[in-house]
Order: structure tokens, then sequence, then C-alpha cells
């Protein structure tokens, strides 16, 4: 199984110009998820409404990102194409967002939706991804881990659980998604998408 890191960095996206958003005010946080055999934590608390945000730039690609937590926003075409495919893997929360205005005072946007991903217990393969392993917080199960380094992605394919998009375990802040998702995302010329390869994907990062 061959997968794509989808990046919803904030800085990246805005390399070609799109906005970005950000949080206004405080968050209110639900329970975060957690592995059923050991209760270990799998990722970040998911944002609970209402949603605050403010637009940062006017031109509004496919996706939109604050590059922080599990939640993003889409736009209808992205949605549509989604929910056609009947790809899996993606919580659709729903569109009841607060805008402000946004920085370049151009008009509230409108249409998009609030969208999440969720935690997997799809686990990496270490020897095939070269993973370095700090100290180990899960079960063998989860296998949530400090990840210092990384020289691609490679998982254990018997874990995966068949969502198309999906946060693997142990591994913060990469979001995976399958070749049809990229495969329709460029078919349809879906803007403001970036997908790494994981051929390509590397990490490095000081636990010290």
């Amino acid at each position: 199984m061959e997968f794509w890191v989808l990046d919803l960095i904030k800085s990246a996206f805005n390399q070609d110009g799109y906005a970005d958003f950000d949080v206004v005010g405080d968050r209110t946080l639900g329970l975060a998820e957690v592995c059923p055999h050991c209760n270990t934590p799998l990722g970040p608390k998911p944002w609970q409404p209402p949603y605050s945000m403010k637009v940062n730039g006017s031109r509004i690609g496919d996706i939109c990102s604050s590059g922080h937590g599990r939640e993003f926003l889409v736009s209808p075409r992205f949605l549509d194409i989604w929910n056609g495919a009947g790809f899996e893997g993606l919580e659709i929360i729903g569109d009841e967002v607060g805008f402000t205005a946004t920085s370049s005072d151009a008009p509230i946007p409108c249409g998009l939706t609030v969208v999440r991903y969720g935690h997997a217990l799809t686990r990496l393969d270490h020897e095939k991804s070269g993973m370095v392993v700090h100290k180990r917080v899960g079960c063998v199960e989860c296998d949530v881990s400090q990840i210092p380094r990384l020289q691609c992605i490679r998982v254990v394919e018997e874990s995966w659980d068949g969502r198309d998009i999906f946060a693997p375990s142990g591994l913060y802040g990469s979001v995976l998604v399958t070749r049809r998702v990229v495969e329709a995302t460029r078919s349809n010329a879906l803007s403001n998408v970036h997908f790494v390869h994981q051929d390509d994907y590397f990490r490095s990062q000081d636990y010290s």
C-alpha cells in the first residue's frame, strides 16, 4: 500500500498565496482519542464548536488550514468530490463557522465546511521506515512513541483499517492519504492541496 502525506502546515499553504486562518478567542476542546488497549492519547484534543476564525487573505483554496489541530476548512467542491468518491476517514463537522473580517478586507468567505481527520492504530514499520524510537509511550498495539528520526514512511499493512485519510499511530502532525485521494485531487485540479510521497518524507527532531 502506497501513501502520501497531506501537507496541512500553514506556512506551506501560503507559498502559493492562498488564505489560511487563525483561531479567534479561546478554543473549547473535547476528549482526545485514546488507544483502546492502553488508554494512551493518540493525538491532540479535538476543537469543539463554536468555531471562530479569522481568514488571512482573499484567495480561498479548496483547503484552508491553520496549521494547528486536526480541523481544517474545505470548499463545497472538495466535499462533493470526497463524498462522491466514497472516501473514508474524514469527519464532516459542518459549516457553522464564525468568520471575522479578513486581513485584506475582502468579503468574508461562505460555504466552507469544517472537517476533521482521525487517528488510527495504523503503525509504522520501524525497520523499513528507518525509524529511531526515543521512547515508547503506548503499548505494542498503538506503538505511540517519541520518534526523533524517520527516513521514510512504511506502514504495517495489516494494521491499516482501510481509511483514506488518517494520522498514523505515534506520528503526530502527519496526515496520510491513499493513492486514490491523490489521484482524485489531481484529476479534479483541487487547489491548495500539497502532497509528499512516503518515500520523500523525512523527520529529524531533538528529544534531548
